[in-house]
């Protein structure tokens, strides 16, 4: 079952004075949120970034490698200099 009500803009705005505090802080996160929502949506996305979005990327494990090699790495440079 769909209900369709024709609401004017102004008749919104009457119902939204009408609501407490803490209805209208809700109502503005929601539409906050709405508004973000949109505004990633129609932002286009640059040759740069379509480029790093299809670049190759590391697994967990990779990364973790990656992370205790460097960590390897800086140590032995640092006992390198002393």
């Amino acid at each position: 079952m769909i209900l369709n009500i024709d609401i004017g803009y102004e008749q919104i705005l009457n119902f939204i004075r009408q609501l407490s505090f803490p209805d209208k802080k809700k109502l503005f996160l929601e539409l906050h949120k709405e508004v973000e929502i949109s505004k990633k949506q129609d932002k286009p996305v640059s040759s740069l970034q379509k480029l790093l979005l299809q670049g190759p990327t590391w697994t967990e494990q990779e990364y973790k490698n990656f992370l205790k090699t460097r960590d390897q790495l800086n140590q032995f440079g640092v006992n390198d200099n002393n």
